[in-house]
C-alpha cells in the first residue's frame, strides 16, 4: 500500500505517537496527505516543545529575540491545530504574546511548564489563572519576572514549580518572595511545591503546612529565612521533604586568610 492510500484515522494514530520534531517538521513535508494528518487535532493534545533544546546545539542563541521569535511560532502553530484541544504543553523562552495566545485558544489545558522564560510577566499569568480553569500542573522556573499572586484563582493546582536560578544571589530581580498564607488559601489542593532559592520565612513555611495539608513533595532547596527548628518541623510531616542547603556566605568553620592559615597548621616556629 503506498503511503498515500493510508486511511487518515490510521495515519493520525501513527504520527500522534511520533516524537515532535518528527510530527512538527518531518511528517508535514512528505505529501499534502500526511499533512493533513499531522496538522489534526488528535495529534496535538499534547505538545513537548522542550525536545528541539535536548540536541543542545543552539545554546548561544537561546538568550536571542529571533530564537525565542521562533519558539512562539512554533507554539502558534500547535496551539492553532490542536483547535482547543491542547491539554499538555512544555515549552521554553517563549514571550507574553505567545502565553497569551495559548490561554486565549486553550480552555482545555491541564498541564503547562514555560521554563526559561526571561520575558514572562503578570500579564501572561494572569491570562493562564483566567482562562484555564483545568490548569493543575505548573511550572515557571527562572522566569524571574511573574509572580504566584496572578495565579491565585488556580483552585484545581496539584504541582507547582517556581525555582530560582541563581542560589548565590538573594532574591533575583523581579523574583516576589513566597506568601505562604494567601498562597495556601489559595491552593489546598496542592501535592508538590517547588521553590528553590526563593525567600522564605517561618511563617510562610508553616502556613503552607496548614493550608496545603495533601502536600507531599516539597523542595526548598536554598531557600534563606528559615530556622532549622522549622526545617525540622516541615521534614516530619512532608513525606519528600529536600531541605535548604547551607548558605555558601556562612560556612561552619572559621575562615583564615591565605597565609595566615599556611603559617598556623605547616610552618613551625623556629627560635634563633
Amino acid at each position: 500500500m503506498d503511503r498515500e492510500e493510508l486511511p487518515r484515522e490510521i495515519l493520525v494514530h501513527i504520527l500522534r505517537r511520533l516524537g515532535f520534531e518528527d510530527r512538527y517538521a518531518a511528517a508535514t513535508l512528505v505529501c499534502k496527505a500526511w499533512r493533513d494528518a499531522a496538522t489534526d487535532p488528535a495529534c496535538w493534545d499534547v505538545a513537548n516543545v522542550e525536545e528541539c533544546f535536548e540536541r543542545r546545539l543552539e545554546v548561544a542563541l537561546w538568550s536571542t529575540d529571533e530564537f525565542e521569535e521562533r519558539i512562539d511560532a512554533m507554539v502558534k502553530n500547535v496551539v492553532d491545530w490542536s483547535r482547543g484541544g491542547l491539554r499538555e504543553l512544555h515549552a521554553r523562552h517563549c514571550s507574553n504574546a505567545a502565553l497569551v495566545y495559548v490561554a486565549s485558544k486553550c480552555p482545555r489545558l491541564q498541564s503547562l511548564s514555560m521554563r526559561d522564560s526571561p520575558n514572562l510577566t503578570d500579564v501572561a499569568g494572569a491570562a493562564i489563572a483566567a482562562a484555564c480553569p483545568e490548569l493543575r500542573e505548573l511550572d515557571l522556573s527562572n522566569t524571574k519576572c511573574i509572580s504566584l499572586e496572578c495565579f491565585k484563582p488556580c483552585k484545581s493546582l496539584v504541582s507547582l514549580k517556581m525555582n530560582s536560578p541563581d542560589r548565590r544571589r538573594l532574591v533575583p530581580l523581579g523574583y516576589r518572595a513566597l506568601q505562604g498564607a494567601a498562597f495556601a488559601n489559595a491552593m489546598p489542593g496542592l501535592e508538590v511545591l517547588e521553590f528553590r532559592n526563593g525567600a522564605l520565612s517561618d511563617a510562610d513555611l508553616q502556613s503552607i503546612l496548614d493550608g496545603c495539608s495533601k502536600i507531599r513533595h516539597l523542595d526548598l532547596r536554598g531557600c534563606q529565612g528559615l530556622s532549622n527548628a522549622a526545617v525540622e518541623a516541615a521534614s516530619s510531616i512532608v513525606p519528600c521533604f529536600l531541605k535548604p542547603l547551607p548558605r555558601l556566605d556562612e560556612p561552619e568553620l572559621p575562615r583564615y586568610g591565605h597565609w595566615q592559615l599556611y603559617s598556623e597548621r605547616f610552618q613551625p616556629e623556629f627560635q634563633f
